[in-house]
């Protein structure tokens, strides 16, 4: 009561300069979604081609992707981690939208097929809520 009493007895100024602090530092703790944000930058070119092992030739793009990032044999969470992404930017051959559901807001079922760094030779797929960069520019499914 003592404090709300004190606040009360300020001038009108004066409350209403502390409820512009409060509402900004309530403002400041607001995060913005991942989803939002992926949207900024696009993967681009990497100005080289890979072969998948099964003899399909594609560009390869880079992308802003979290690190470490696992690798998974398939398109999907339950097919295992065969590798692991280690760097921030890593190259990516194609694209799938019609994997597992993997809780991207923007492509749910899109899954990226790269070379994992770790271990060295290892391909498979990287769930899509896993790079930050928008994916679209990445060719579709390498494999058809």
């Amino acid at each position: 009561m003592v404090r709300r009493q004190a606040l009360h007895h300020r001038s009108p100024r004066t409350r209403l300069a502390a409820l512009a602090v409060t509402g900004l530092t309530s403002a400041a703790l607001i995060t913005v979604p991942a989803a939002t944000a992926r949207a900024a930058s696009p993967c681009w070119d990497a100005g080289f081609s890979r072969t998948t092992p099964w003899g399909y030739t594609a560009r390869a793009f880079y992308c802003r992707n979290v690190s470490p990032t696992p690798v998974y044999g398939a398109a999907t969470y339950g097919s295992g981690q065969v590798g692991t992404l280690n760097t921030a930017t890593s190259w990516f051959l194609c694209k799938f939208d019609g994997g597992e559901n993997n809780g991207s807001p923007a492509h749910p079922t899109r899954w990226i097929y790269t070379q994992a760094d770790t271990p060295a030779n290892t391909w498979g797929y990287v769930p899509d809520k896993k790079v930050y960069s928008e994916t679209d520019a990445i060719g579709n499914w390498c494999f058809l």
